[in-house]
């Protein structure tokens, strides 16, 4: 795995873990709560 990341620099690398990791989130509330992927976002509850 140190291979890939060979050719990047810290804060590059940094950067790509950080979408990496909201990518995995949204993925895993998504399988937590058994929905689909919606292009848009629900609309907000006038409260």
């Amino acid at each position: 795995m140190v291979a890939i990341w060979a050719g990047i620099d810290k804060r590059a690398a940094q950067a790509v873990l950080a979408l990496a990791r909201r990518r995995v989130n949204v993925l895993w509330v998504l399988l937590r709560d058994c929905r689909c992927y919606e292009l848009s976002p629900p609309s907000a509850l006038a409260a």
